[in-house]
């Protein structure tokens, strides 16, 4: 399943998506390719359905080393869930 996510722009409805289609396949013990071009979008969106969606507290991004996430991003990674 492709979600596009903006990079300029994340949008909180895309992440719900994201959510529960990755909540549903976890569920039903599939195999699951994550993937976006650099990696960033999808390591900020996993690592949001562990600490909001699943509500883990001993969550950590998981990321290539060069993500830097920009302002955009980094309010996004703070806010709570959707």
């Amino acid at each position: 399943m492709h979600i596009p996510v903006t990079w300029k722009k994340p949008e909180k409805e895309k992440m719900a998506l994201f959510f529960e289609v990755y909540h549903a396949l976890a569920q039903a013990n599939k195999k699951v390719f994550l993937h976006c071009i650099l990696n960033h979008r999808a390591s900020v969106f996993l690592y949001k359905y562990y600490r909001d969606f699943l509500g883990r507290k001993d969550v950590s991004l998981i990321a290539p080393k060069d993500f830097k996430p920009n302002k955009i991003w980094r309010a996004f990674m703070k806010e709570g869930a959707v």
